[in-house]
């Protein structure tokens, strides 16, 4: 989660509260998070009616763990702007995070409902669906996040959600073409070889497998699970 706000940002028609909501901005970048909710708080007070300021300060509350206080202003955002999606997704994140499944879900879907070309929102809904075992509604959105999606990367770790999801069901032959996928669009991440190396182990396609978890262990040697993997693997194939 985070404090920034890309989509149809509001601007204040007071100057004083743009200007200190400006400085709270570059606070924040600077992870200096005191000084930014301090001038968020007066941009908030000078203006009180713009949903961005508060969905800023909410993003630093949560990201500084004071959560209560990053559900109000979330909520706040909300109730001034309630067409306006990122304090949805945002408020539905920690929801998820705080294990408050039911209300994370109806965040996701009033997000869906305002911008249904967000793959994040299904993304999101995906893990909520997963966490309650509801592999097949989690599958439908995790493939829905790919197909919506324009970049590269985070079009690989959609992939490697839905094999996530695959993997519960024990459908191994999809866990592997999803990593597969993922690899292609991202063969830096030592974790998709090391899970695909994994689902080729479990059917039995040890060399595969070996293959893969060297190449993980390349690109993260400290990783001593994988190693274990490995050592595991390489007893099982002969």
């Amino acid at each position: 989660m985070s404090a920034s706000d890309e989509k149809a940002p509001e601007v204040s028609t007071n100057p004083a509260a743009q200007a200190a909501f400006e400085r709270g901005k570059e606070y924040c970048k600077k992870k200096d998070y005191d000084n930014a909710i301090k001038e968020l708080t007066e941009a908030i007070e000078l203006d009180h009616s713009i949903a961005t300021f508060y969905n800023w300060r909410a993003g630093i509350y949560d990201q500084t763990e004071r959560y209560d206080k990053a559900i109000a202003d979330y909520t706040e955002a909300i109730r001034l702007n309630p067409d306006y999606t990122p304090p949805y997704c945002n408020r539905g994140a920690l929801y998820f995070l705080n294990k408050e499944r039911d209300k994370a879900i109806s965040d996701f879907t009033e997000g869906i409902k305002l911008d249904p070309t967000d793959a994040n929102f299904y993304s999101w809904r995906a893990l909520c669906y997963e966490s309650k075992r509801w592999y097949d509604k989690a599958i439908s959105d995790n493939t829905e996040a790919i197909r919506l999606e324009q970049h590269d990367i985070k079009l690989a770790e959609h992939y490697c959600k839905r094999a996530s999801v695959y993997r519960q069901k024990g459908d191994f032959d999809n866990v592997i073409s999803d990593y597969t996928e993922a690899i292609r669009l991202d063969p830096t991440k030592a974790l998709y070889y090391a899970d695909r190396g994994i689902s080729y182990c479990w059917t039995k396609q040890y060399e595969s497998s070996i293959n893969d978890l060297n190449e993980a262990i390349r690109l993260d040697p400290e990783n001593e699970k994988v190693r274990e993997w490995l050592r595991e693997v390489a007893e099982r194939g002969r």
